[in-house]
């Protein structure tokens, strides 16, 4: 802010005709300079920080993408709706997907569990109905 300042008041006519606005413009991007500098110290730090600590966390490629998955989720809803037909235990079409088992349910390497396939076909059922509800209420809207 002070080299801001410092740029302002000696870039004004009085200041230009007195012959310091070139040195005022040097000194002004010298303290603009130190004050970016502290800024760079603190992120180079927090950098630093994160690379020491890096083996203090779990680090696994990722595997597949939301998009596949709530494909294939959707692409066994529509089937098992047509192969078991209409049921009233489920009242929405993703709940037929609800039986299949899913290879992403715990990581084989590791023990860990990911988020389950009926949490994440839950979760995609209320996108889906977000969707569909922000839509509808920005036509009527």
């Amino acid at each position: 802010m002070i080299g801001l300042v410092v740029m302002l008041l000696t870039s004004i006519p009085s200041a230009i005709d007195k012959g310091v606005a070139f040195s005022g413009l040097i000194v002004a991007m010298v303290i603009i300079g130190f004050g970016t500098g502290g800024v760079k110290i603190a992120f180079l730090g927090s950098i630093v920080v994160l690379i020491i600590g890096r083996n203090k966390y779990v680090q696994k490629p990722p595997t597949g993408t939301l998009i596949t998955r709530a494909v294939q989720v959707t692409m066994t809803a529509i089937r098992m709706r047509r192969k078991l037909g209409k049921q009233l235990d489920r009242p929405d079409i993703f709940d037929y997907a609800k039986d299949m088992s899913s290879s992403n349910d715990h990581n084989e390497n590791e023990g860990i569990p990911v988020l389950n396939n009926n949490a994440f076909i839950d979760n995609l059922n209320q996108s889906i109905n977000f969707i569909l509800v922000h839509d509808v209420n920005k036509m009527t809207g």
